[in-house]
């Protein structure tokens, strides 16, 4: 949204917006932000924590703060700022069952091996593991690098908290592990 310039560099401030509710930002790399001169030559540039813009210094799920300072020396003249890829988050209502017996055990297995398909790609979720105090789940999953962050949950019973990241997401049962079959929902996942 603006840009200063300086004796030595060019400092770039603004943010990277949606207005799509079907999704929300998370992060971008700053590997996919390129800055190029009017001759579309790449001018070097790194990514500043140290200054924001007031307008944009906060993110939100529909704005993700960028400020970016040139590394090195530059042409003067028109530039082009350009984001190859994104990550954000995607909620859904995917979910399976699966049945953890009558008396289930810290550090018991199940082989589930169950399929989400989204955004065409697939996210598999291989198994589930009683964790080592008796109170909640570890999945190993299995997606594409361009999916992150894979949340699932115990749509039934409540649970204290829990999270996910590339090949596992885990979660605490609020009060205790139940028996039989219990429904486990793909809460939400991020994509590139």
């Amino acid at each position: 949204s603006k840009y200063v310039q300086t004796d030595a560099n060019l400092l770039l401030l603004g943010a990277l917006k949606t207005g799509s509710n079907d999704f929300r930002l998370s992060y971008v790399d700053t590997a996919a932000v390129h800055l190029y001169d009017k001759n579309g030559n790449s001018i070097p540039i790194e990514q500043d924590y140290t200054v924001s813009e007031p307008e944009s210094n906060s993110s939100t799920e529909q704005q993700i703060p960028m400020t970016y300072r040139t590394a090195g020396r530059y042409t003067p003249g028109k530039a082009s700022l350009t984001v190859d890829n994104v990550w954000i988050e995607k909620n859904t209502t995917e979910s399976f069952s699966f049945d953890t017996g009558s008396d289930p055990q810290p550090g018991q297995t199940w082989q589930l091996n169950h399929k989400f398909e989204v955004d065409g790609l697939t996210i598999l979720v291989k198994e589930a593991s009683m964790n080592e105090t008796g109170d909640g789940l570890d999945f190993s999953i299995e997606a594409p690098e361009n999916i992150s962050n894979v949340n699932l949950m115990d749509l039934q019973h409540d649970q204290l908290g829990g999270g996910g990241g590339d090949n596992s997401c885990s979660f605490t049962y609020a009060n205790g592990f139940p028996t039989g079959t219990i429904n486990i929902g793909l809460i939400s996942y991020a994509i590139n």
